[in-house]
């Protein structure tokens, strides 16, 4: 067998193994919302804003990154790009925090995008994620509060040196003294253009606004009435995320997430219907993430030689 099939084989074996444990993940979950000893007040207007919302955001971050890529003037269709960032999505159910960006850098190779290309834009979004994370967490009154203070002082030096690096990748002098201090060997580093940071920093904020209103319009689909707003909604949901990044041993945050959302919600709807919607949060979002992993894993590759890297319009 040669090397080429040996890392397929592997790279199928590591995807089934996340799709695994997100399906178990999927049934803990489950089991756990029919637990909460609440009073559902079911109303499937909201739950399918719920969806929508929550569906939309997922594009946005797609075109998002579709764009940071674009910055190294390497071009995806948004169906490519879909397909890449779908299905690499699900290392996160693997444990430690690189899986995503590994499985990212290794379907976009396959697409023609140089590697120093896939690998920089894969971690800018996760930078860009942990920065505009940070901002909105920030912004939403007393989020940082419920987290312990050391993992406030640890958001905001990761948060500094993603915009150290962030800085460092618009500079080619910078890169070129950085290179200096590289083997020979090592993949050229390449600086990015301005504008394409600047969408993605843009598209993951939005990404923040968009769970913000899933949040908002979960609750109205499932305890009834509008307790949440959409602010405070959307920065517990970037600080919940904030405190998973950091527990890398635990894949995806579960269970962490859930604990300091829920703790930021319960003050609005109540602590049993706080952990409920923390729950049914994360159940959404794994339900919506197989819905479209489906269709993406039976998207054929394109047939034939990847044409040269235009920009995306």
């Amino acid at each position: 067998m040669s090397r080429r099939s040996l890392f397929r084989a592997g790279l199928t074996l590591l995807t089934l193994t996340a799709a695994v444990l997100a399906l178990r993940t999927l049934w803990h979950q489950w089991t756990a919302l029919n637990a909460q000893p609440i009073e559902w007040q079911i109303d499937f207007g909201g739950l399918l804003l719920a969806i929508g919302a929550a569906a939309a955001t997922y594009g946005v971050l797609i075109d998002s990154w579709r764009r940071v890529l674009a910055g190294y003037d390497h071009a995806l269709s948004f169906r490519v790009a879909a397909r890449i960032w779908i299905l690499s999505n699900f290392g996160k159910y693997l444990p430690g925090s690189l899986w995503i960006i590994a499985g990212m850098t290794v379907m976009s190779k396959e697409e023609g995008v140089r590697p120093t290309a896939a690998v920089t834009s894969a971690a800018i979004m996760q930078a860009l994620a942990l920065v505009s994370g940070v901002v909105v967490g920030a912004l939403a009154p007393g989020a940082l509060a419920a987290l312990p203070s050391w993992t406030v002082w640890v958001a905001g030096a990761f948060a500094v040196v993603s915009v150290a690096g962030l800085a460092l990748l618009l500079s080619p002098q910078a890169l070129d003294f950085l290179q200096a201090l590289l083997p020979e060997r090592a993949p050229r580093l390449e600086p990015i253009r301005a504008s394409a940071l600047a969408t993605g920093l843009v598209g993951n904020l939005l990404s923040w606004l968009g769970y913000g209103l899933m949040i908002h319009w979960l609750a109205a689909g499932l305890i009834g009435g509008n307790a949440i707003p959409v602010a405070t909604a959307a920065g517990a949901f970037a600080v919940a995320y904030l405190a998973g990044l950091l527990a890398v041993t635990v894949p995806a945050g579960i269970g962490v997430r859930e604990l300091i959302f829920s703790t930021l919600l319960a003050p609005y709807v109540g602590a049993r219907a706080a952990i409920a919607l923390a729950v049914a949060s994360r159940l959404l979002t794994t339900l919506i993430e197989f819905g479209l992993a489906v269709p993406a894993a039976l998207w054929q590759r394109r047939a034939g030689t990847v044409p040269p890297p235009t920009s995306t319009p």
